[in-house]
């Protein structure tokens, strides 16, 4: 890949006192919401992990959180109260076997939840706050609960905020000299395997795979096989975004760089194991001439020459 580095990087940020990967999850989650994103969208994952994290006991259940975060958002978006006796006989059906106690608590959660994602509206100190309480909650949804530290626990200093707004802002200057963005938080649906069954992405402009990695570590082989993998994925889901990616590329907004690759410059030997053997496609079935290599016809005349000067 190429370095390209766009300006001042991590030496004038100053030291976090949260985990790194939820600096990260901010700041790409942020980054889709200053770029026309909604929250609801951005966050698409958190409110997964937040339907584990309540533990529904049913099916019924996990709609009825569903149903009531949604509208908990639209009851704030109008600014008027989410009536929860004329929720109970809209969803009657579905609420009628659902023990109450457990009611009040799916709708406590999704209060607080659609509270949250109203709450991110920009790059205030509110809004950044309440993005890295939301991204604590992806942890449930891609390791499992067990791994969930409480978002009350959870208390960027200023410092920490101020990094990820400057992050923010550079990754917002990176779009406008690569973007604008076509596609963002965009899973492969028809590109998954059974060895592969999930993963999303984080950015396509018209020519370009974007991932973004807040890390202070330089690129590596995971970071690269891991875009190789969505661009392959992405080809084979079929979504029209996907056939005009020219290159590769990885943003660090830490380091403030740029590293990209140009999808003809990659072997098509590897390009292979990726599909092959990483992600699980099945190999096209080889012809029986296929192999062989093929004798030039200068060759073969020598070769019959030869015979006849034995005789």
């Amino acid at each position: 890949m190429t370095n390209i580095p766009l300006g001042a990087g991590e030496e004038e940020l100053g030291p976090e006192n949260i985990h790194s990967s939820l600096v990260g999850l901010a700041v790409d989650y942020l980054t889709r919401i200053m770029t026309g994103a909604l929250a609801e969208d951005a966050f698409t994952v958190a409110q997964r992990g937040a339907l584990l994290l309540v533990n529904p006991s049913s099916v019924d259940e996990g709609i009825i959180f569903g149903c009531l975060e949604k509208a908990y958002l639209q009851g704030i978006g109008q600014n008027k109260p989410v009536d929860l006796d004329e929720f109970k006989t809209t969803f009657r059906k579905i609420v009628s076997s659902i023990p109450d106690e457990n009611f009040q608590r799916l709708a406590c959660a999704a209060q607080k939840l659609a509270e949250m994602l109203a709450s991110v509206k920009g790059l205030d100190d509110e809004s950044i706050i309440s993005a890295v309480k939301l991204s604590s909650l992806d942890v449930c949804y891609r390791a499992g609960v067990d791994r969930y530290k409480p978002m009350e626990e959870i208390n960027p200093d200023k410092t920490t905020i101020e990094n990820i707004r400057v992050m923010v802002e550079r990754s917002l200057r990176f779009l406008d000299l690569y973007g604008p963005k076509t596609l963002d938080g965009f899973t492969f649906v028809g590109g998954y395997t059974e060895t592969v069954s999930f993963g999303d992405g984080d950015f396509l402009t018209e020519d370009t795979l974007w991932d973004f990695k807040v890390s202070k570590r330089p690129v590596n082989k995971d970071w690269t096989l891991q875009i190789m993998m969505y661009w392959r994925m992405g080809l084979r889901s079929g979504q029209p975004e996907f056939k005009t990616i020219k290159y590769l590329g990885i943003y660090n907004p830490r380091k403030n760089e740029v590293d990209r690759i140009a999808v003809n410059d990659i072997p098509s030997d590897v390009i292979d194991t990726v599909d092959y053997d990483v992600i699980g496609y099945k190999r096209p079935k080889t012809r029986k001439h296929e192999g062989r290599q093929r004798k030039s016809w200068m060759q073969a005349f020598r070769e019959w020459a030869d015979a006849r000067s034995d005789r």
